[in-house]
């Protein structure tokens, strides 16, 4: 992972029957906001199994009740 200022990024890649690749960035613009997009891929034996871009918004709506 990585950090800087307002950005956080990661990466995360597991072997074995499945290989995968995810990976994420986060832009927090103000402290009750951020956008994020967190992709993956999937591949088994060599072949794409799955490969997906996921756009993220977050926003602090209030207190939990």
């Amino acid at each position: 992972f990585d950090t800087t200022g307002r950005t956080l990024k990661w990466r995360l890649i597991c072997r074995g029957q499945l290989d995968m690749d995810v990976a994420g960035s986060f832009n927090f613009d103000s402290p009750h906001h951020y956008t994020a997009t967190i992709t993956s891929k999937g591949e088994m034996a060599g072949r794409l199994m799955s490969d997906v871009k996921t756009e993220l918004e977050g926003e602090r709506v209030g207190d939990c009740p």
